[in-house]
């Protein structure tokens, strides 16, 4: 298990920071490489185009918590991080307009009494065009679950995109009597299905008001540092996949904390047998003095009676 499990709520955060004329868009994720796992942040800079980057590795993290951090500190420090990207709790240290910024410092808490700073170092124009296309094509991976479109309703329907045909059939003009009785055929196919496409309707209504119902109780039900979103949304069901990852995680180390438990208490009903027996050991060995000592004290009488009748 790697160190940045417990930064679970900092994966795919996005933020903007206002400063002065410059706006800045942060992006958060986490990388879990087996090699080099870190949280990584990208900074990139409106209508300009630059890009800076920057990371903390485990190392980075332990340096900050200290080397013998329980998962409850560092969990709680996840948390707190999450806070400050989510609320926009951050500046830019360091950028001057019209320089070259090839260093930058994000401040993250920069209200907190004391802040954090990770460095960022400016990427190579071909590495930042190739993280922004890398960026659209995950816009553009989860638009096609809603139309394709960039901003859907909050409570529109998912509909499939609709591939285009790339070799358009050739289509016979029909005669006047075959179109007369196509038109005949099609209206009444069409009163035929006005029923259908009614209940249809009325059933694809029925189930948009449950799935909003059901994601705003959802959304209720969520703790407060995971209700990032104003108005309930399918969005929240990923939220909620954190908050069930956070609970299964809480659970297992609570089961662990019980082990440990009932191992420290078999432990010490163990000690306490051992004690019992050394007690009662010591006893029967203060009891033997005790008569070895009436006997000295009698013999002791014994003798001086018979000094004293010489």
């Amino acid at each position: 298990m790697s160190l940045l499990d417990h930064f679970s709520l900092l994966d795919e955060l996005i933020q903007v920071i206002y400063q002065g004329s410059a706006r800045f868009v942060i992006i958060s994720t986490l990388d879990h490489s087996r090699k080099d796992p870190s949280w990584r942040i990208r900074l990139g800079l409106a209508r300009e185009g630059r890009w800076w980057q920057g990371r903390w590795t485990e190392d980075d993290v332990l340096q900050v918590t200290g080397n013998k951090s329980s998962p409850d500190v560092l969990e709680a420090f996840g948390d707190r991080l999450a806070g400050a990207v989510t609320k926009g709790d951050l500046r830019v240290d360091g950028y001057e307009p019209r320089a070259a910024n090839e260093e930058l410092k994000l401040v993250i808490g920069s209200t907190a009494r004391k802040p954090l700073y990770m460095s960022l170092n400016r990427m190579s124009p071909e590495d930042a065009a190739q993280f922004a296309a890398d960026q659209f094509l995950a816009i553009a991976l989860q638009a096609r679950s809603h139309g394709c479109q960039i901003y859907p309703s909050t409570y529109a329907p998912s509909t499939p995109a609709i591939p285009e045909r790339t070799t358009p059939r050739k289509r016979r003009t029909p005669s006047k009597r075959t179109r007369a009785a196509s038109v005949t055929e099609s209206s009444a196919s069409d009163a035929e299905a006005l029923p259908f496409r009614k209940k249809e309707a009325l059933r694809v209504k029925g189930h948009r008001k449950n799935r909003t119902e059901a994601i705003a109780e959802l959304a209720e039900r969520l703790p407060s540092h995971l209700q990032v979103y104003e108005a309930p949304s399918v969005k929240h069901i990923r939220q909620a996949i954190v908050h069930i990852d956070e609970q299964t995680a809480h659970i297992g180390r609570l089961e662990n904390e019980s082990i440990q438990s009932r191992a420290a208490q078999a432990q010490f009903a163990f000690e306490s047998r051992d004690l019992r027996s050394r007690n009662e050991t010591l006893m029967g060995e203060n009891k033997y003095l005790r008569c070895v000592i009436v006997e000295k004290d009698q013999r002791i009488g014994q003798l001086e009676g018979g000094q004293a009748w010489r």
